[in-house]
């Protein structure tokens, strides 16, 4: 299974490339910061774990549709996760994601060198490791979660010449936890800067 749904993410990445080697596309780094949490659900009661700050890091591509409506995929590293503390005790849970956005992004130009830009869509990621901490204490967890996480995002920034500047929420919908009767899913509030190469406008 864990083959199989990797295998798919790997075959998204390799189709939007390819498109974007048909159109006149911008390519890109970004890099920044998750303020992570995790929603649990078990027996009715909704609990919402303390942010734990981790850090997502790749690449993008901007492949436009029209002058200023575009799709943005991206390739990245995201570390997110959450943290409790009960009698004392600091617990917390680490993921590590390849996670795969597919943005539709809309800019607002404000000058030659300046745009405004609103984006949403989709994601999907999949499970690279997990761990479990007990206050200086760490152990694997990957067994005790799902390789596959989804849901949507939505953000806004600004374009400045080559530089990008960025915020987003992260909603997961996909119940991350492989234990019966306990559903958890993530929420990401995150910021960014990133570098477009080859950029003329």
């Amino acid at each position: 299974m864990r083959k199989t749904n990797l295998t798919l993410l790997l075959l998204v990445v390799s189709m939007l490339v390819t498109l974007g080697l048909k159109a006149q596309v911008t390519f890109g780094v970004k890099a920044g910061l998750n303020f992570a949490k995790f929603l649990t659900k078990s027996d009715g009661i909704t609990e919402k774990s303390d942010a734990l700050t981790g850090f997502h890091t790749g690449v993008l591509v901007a492949i436009p549709i029209s002058e200023n409506f575009f799709v943005q995929p991206e390739l990245l590293y995201s570390a997110k996760g959450g943290s409790t503390t009960y009698e004392g005790d600091r617990y917390s849970l680490n993921y590590s994601y390849a996670e795969l956005p597919i943005n539709l992004k809309y800019k607002f130009p404000i000058n030659e060198t300046i745009n405004i830009f609103g984006a949403t869509g989709p994601y999907v990621g999949y499970l690279i490791s997990a761990k479990g901490k007990l206050n200086n204490s760490s152990a694997d967890a990957k067994e005790l979660m799902k390789d596959l996480d989804y849901g949507f995002k939505i953000g806004t920034g600004a374009e400045i010449k080559n530089f990008i500047i960025g915020i987003q929420y992260e909603l997961g919908l996909a119940n991350i936890s492989n234990s019966n009767g306990i559903n958890m899913n993530h929420r990401v509030f995150g910021v960014s800067l990133g570098y477009l190469f080859g950029r003329k406008d």
